[in-house]
């Protein structure tokens, strides 16, 4: 989460982000959070400069970087009482955090909503945002609540909330507002806003809304990606893997995987593993594989487990061993992976009890103590709550 000194607080979408502060000059602030279409999005963008503030803004960033939150809210909540948009919206989000025990949703929304009244476009965009996702009964989800706040920040010029407002707009469905969706993510993505970028891409590149064209996708997805966007890469890897260009080229593919790698973009994980494991983009490198496998299943990806149990039950990359390919197998399946059931007995089928019993508890071991990574499972194998 990132508090403005002379601008506006940007709203923190995901709550356990460490809490950090920004010069004043700053002209990007950044948080993450998964938008409205089926993409994650890490999200950047310039808020909108308010009117000048007095300093005392800023000595409640100091004291959040000192490790004083509750000296930050002493002081802004005296500026908030006296009216400062500033202060009110970074008040609101610090009652989002845990920064002062546990978050408090109502607080953080009645001082966004006040400065919100002023027009403050940071909390406009964070009660965009609230209102979009849903909290609890105190901020329950309200499409058209958000669009209306994403609306209002848009009209300040505020590239993130015009990304947001297209994407709620387009979800409508509805012929009449589609173009009013478009226009708006093309001017966030005019504006430098990545993740609007690799809309446009993708929009270019299906012919959805615009006439297909491949050359121009590349060019809004390269954009993005040399922004910092992750999914542009893979989506860029998938470009030429496919043969989107004319030519299949893996070893292109390969590349702009690798490059989404280090931001843990599970497909260009599965990708990259995929096509070293196969030796299809080059000669085969099945070490690195299954280090590519190993981070995703980390991030509870179950095909990323069930590959890499297949390394393990083959000794392709990594020493042969049953007991461990079980184990891979075995959580895979815990999440629906249908060709890791019948692996997983044919592991067992091989292994004595005693090792049966030690794969069953490795299992359980690792996800136990994985279990609070963010994931899904459809089956409650091999554990129970």
């Amino acid at each position: 989460m990132i508090f403005r000194k002379t601008g506006s607080l940007i709203a923190p979408w995901c709550l356990a982000l460490a809490l950090a502060a920004t010069s004043a000059s700053s002209a990007h602030e950044n948080h993450a959070e998964g938008v409205a279409d089926d993409h994650a999005h890490p999200v950047g963008q310039t808020a909108v400069p308010q009117s000048p503030v007095s300093g005392d803004n800023a000595a409640g960033v100091h004291a959040m970087q000192a490790g004083n939150p509750q000296g930050a809210r002493d002081i802004w909540l005296q500026l908030a009482e006296q009216g400062d948009a500033v202060a009110q919206s970074n008040l609101g989000g610090l009652y989002l955090t845990s920064a002062l025990g546990a978050p408090n949703y109502e607080e953080a929304v009645r001082w966004f909503r006040m400065a919100a009244e002023k027009d403050n476009v940071s909390a406009l965009v964070s009660l965009g945002h609230l209102y979009r996702v849903g909290v609890n009964q105190a901020i329950p989800m309200d499409r058209a609540g958000a669009i209306e706040y994403f609306r209002r920040a848009d009209a300040q010029g505020s590239s993130e909330a015009a990304y947001f407002f297209g994407e709620l707009t387009l979800q409508n469905q509805s012929s009449v507002t589609a173009p009013d969706g478009v226009n708006a993510i093309r001017r966030s993505a005019e504006a430098g806003f990545p993740p609007a970028m690799h809309r446009i891409g993708t929009f270019l590149q299906s012919g959805t809304y615009t006439t297909k064209d491949i050359e121009k996708a590349i060019t809004w997805y390269e954009g993005a990606a040399q922004a910092g966007y992750a999914e542009s890469r893979y989506q860029l890897g998938e470009v030429y893997m496919n043969g989107d260009t004319g030519t299949f080229d893996m070893a292109a593919a390969l590349e702009q995987f690798e490059l989404a790698v280090p931001g843990d973009n599970i497909e260009a994980l599965l990708a990259s593993g995929f096509l070293m494991a196969n030796g299809l983009a080059g000669p085969a490198d099945p070490e690195t594989a299954a280090k590519r496998f190993q981070r995703a299943a980390e991030l509870w990806n179950y095909r990323a487990m069930y590959q890499l149990g297949m390394l393990y039950f083959a000794g392709n990359g990594v020493p042969k061993d049953l007991v461990e390919a079980h184990k891979w197998f075995n959580l895979a399946a815990s999440g629906g992976h249908a060709e890791a059931h019948y692996m997983r007995s044919a592991m067992a089928a091989q292994l004595s009890q005693e090792d049966l019993d030690r794969a069953q508890a490795a299992a359980q071991t690792w996800f136990d103590d994985n279990h609070d990574t963010p994931h899904t499972h459809d089956s409650l194998e091999p554990h129970s709550h």
